[in-house]
């Protein structure tokens, strides 16, 4: 025991920093891979689209139910045993599309990837918390720099695979580049602050009677309608008003994750110039802008632009948020927060596309352009109102 703790203690926080990022970067490069060829594997495989939809649903209703629990579990046996299941999640998912020979097995799959998704996005974030001792937000940029990076590279290294294999083929190069992220996150250092029990109520109780988790919780829905708008409805807007061809609509998209990523690699400076909640604050506000002006964009120029501005304003919202978390709840509870914040978007993913839907139906892509707008604005307010000195 002492020689581990004298490991531990010799442990650079830099080199922390770099095995998280690199764990990081491999499991969500891995998790990243089937997106893009996701819908058309199970087409392949005889799925309809009705029972596609299903397969994307039931993830949805997985990530929604496991939040808590994941969240729970994490604070009772530690942060470093959870990102390590769902980096486990992550590899079996790939090798059972490898190995499927039924939409039961692609659909089992789908159950690996919600759980894999819950767990490592707001446990790697309340990992990132635990090594950040100060308000700078290197362990928040780590992780958050890692997960954009392998975002915007997957779909490349999903294109350079497929001109030489098929897609199930690409199942197992991310089944093993997961398996590598499993490796890597074994050596992730052992988190201290968990609870000796469960205590279910107590944890609930604190984190639901939180202002600060009700105050991130309400920025992530308006967070999460604009992150719908551009990434579910703007390639359709684009298609359909614009007459962009799919080559087109594909570059503008990739300038999303694009700002996300640059943005991401200055958060430690900026962190140390703002504080967190004027962040998420500046987040919104740019939000805000990128959905007042893509209705009124018609030319390349102007729609990347726009673009790159949604991404930037994303790419704010969830590292403040969680750094936010990090300094207004129980270290014991951290891990409950960042599930009971990531589970708000769920919630918004699961009702909001049908509203929206309605909104488009009726009077057009502006509209939902300018709905989104109005959320955004009122999150400014409501930020400017709470925040101010």
């Amino acid at each position: 025991m002492i020689g581990l703790s004298n490991v531990e203690a010799k442990s650079s926080p830099s080199r922390k920093f770099a095995l998280l990022f690199s764990a990081s970067f491999l499991i969500v490069l891995a998790l990243s891979m089937q997106f893009p060829t996701f819908p058309l594997f199970a087409a392949e495989s005889g799925a309809t689209l009705i029972q596609i939809g299903m397969m994307v649903s039931i993830g949805f209703m997985v990530r929604f139910v496991s939040r808590v629990p994941i969240g729970l579990f994490s604070d009772r046996f530690g942060r470093k045993r959870l990102f390590s299941f769902g980096a486990i999640c992550v590899a079996s998912s790939f090798l059972v599309l490898y190995l499927s020979v039924s939409l039961l097995h692609i659909t089992a799959s789908q159950i690996f990837t919600a759980l894999a998704f819950t767990t490592i996005f707001p446990i790697g974030m309340t990992i990132a918390a635990e090594m950040s001792h100060d308000s700078s937000g290197t362990g928040f940029a780590a992780f958050a720099s890692a997960s954009s990076v392998a975002g915007l590279g997957a779909p490349l290294v999903c294109s350079a695979l497929l001109l030489s294999m098929p897609i199930r083929a690409t199942y197992l190069v991310a089944g093993i580049i997961g398996l590598a992220g499993v490796a890597l996150s074994v050596l992730l250092p052992k988190g201290h602050t968990v609870r000796r029990s469960f205590e279910v109520c107590a944890s609930l109780q604190n984190v639901f009677a939180n202002r600060e988790v009700q105050l991130v919780s309400t920025v992530q829905v308006f967070a999460a309608l604009s992150d719908i708008a551009i990434s579910t409805y703007f390639p359709l807007r684009a298609s359909s008003e614009i007459g962009l061809s799919p080559s087109m609509i594909a570059l503008l998209v990739s300038l999303y994750p694009l700002g996300m990523t640059l943005i991401r690699v200055l958060l430690p400076r900026i962190f140390g110039r703002m504080t967190a909640t004027r962040l998420l604050t500046v987040a919104l506000a740019a939000y805000m802008i990128s959905m007042l002006t893509i209705p009124l964009a018609t030319e390349i120029s102007l729609l990347a632009l726009f673009i790159g501005i949604a991404g930037v304003a994303h790419g704010m919202i969830w590292p403040a948020a969680s750094l936010h978390l990090s300094h207004s709840v129980d270290r014991r509870d951290l891990g409950l927060a960042n599930a009971v914040y990531g589970g708000v978007g769920d919630v918004v993913g699961m009702t909001a596309p049908v509203a929206l839907s309605s909104i488009i139906a009726a009077m057009g892509y502006s509209a939902l352009y300018y709905t989104a707008f109005l959320f955004d604005l009122a999150g400014v307010v409501l930020m400017v109102f709470v925040t101010r000195d």
